[in-house]
């Protein structure tokens, strides 16, 4: 039978077991030889390494009335809500994080969005066009507790890359019209 922690770590996940053994004092320091490791009741000379490796994301986001593409770079395990909390910091309009509105940036639910779409340039400009409201729909939108790697931005074969968008970012109506006269 599979060890069930194995199959979190492979999710990118620690579980709280494995998390008690991910501490300053069991970490590795470049000079630690392998004759070194004394694992309590290894019946053989097998070595258990823990390797956390981070899960950076660039997403590219197209957010409605300002003409600018925003990268955030963000860790593929954080929510929905972090990346509110990281959009609207790097925005700096008076709302609360809350109140954006996120859509995975894919066509028909299988392309993803260009940013060279004629309708994302309408997007910036404030408008949203007949393509990109079926975008922005309730089956689209990103709810804030889903993780950011439930929606494959990174799969080699389905993510995005070069040109095209990750999320499109609506903003709450009373930050619209500041979206687009800061651009005038």
């Amino acid at each position: 039978m599979a060890d069930p922690d194995i199959t979190i770590l492979k999710s990118g996940k620690v579980h709280g077991r494995i998390e008690q053994l991910m501490t300053p004092a069991t970490e590795l320091k470049d000079s630690t030889e392998l004759g070194e490791f004394n694992l309590p009741g290894d019946k053989n000379d097998a070595i258990h390494v823990l390797v956390a490796k981070p899960h950076h994301l660039k997403i590219l986001c197209a957010v409605v009335g300002i003409d600018d593409i925003l990268p955030m770079n963000i860790d593929e395990r954080d929510s929905v809500m972090h990346l509110k909390q990281a959009i609207k910091e790097s925005i700096g309009f008076p709302f609360q994080w809350s109140e954006l509105k996120l859509y995975v940036a894919k066509v028909n639910n299988a392309h993803w969005l260009r940013s060279d779409n004629p309708g994302v340039s309408k997007l910036k400009a404030g408008e949203i066009s007949r393509e990109i409201k079926q975008v922005m729909t309730d089956v689209a939108e990103m709810k804030g507790e889903h993780e950011l790697s439930e929606f494959h931005f990174t799969q080699v074969e389905a993510g995005p890359s070069g040109r095209q968008l990750h999320v499109i970012v609506d903003l709450p109506a009373h930050s619209k019209a500041s979206a687009r006269y800061a651009r005038t």
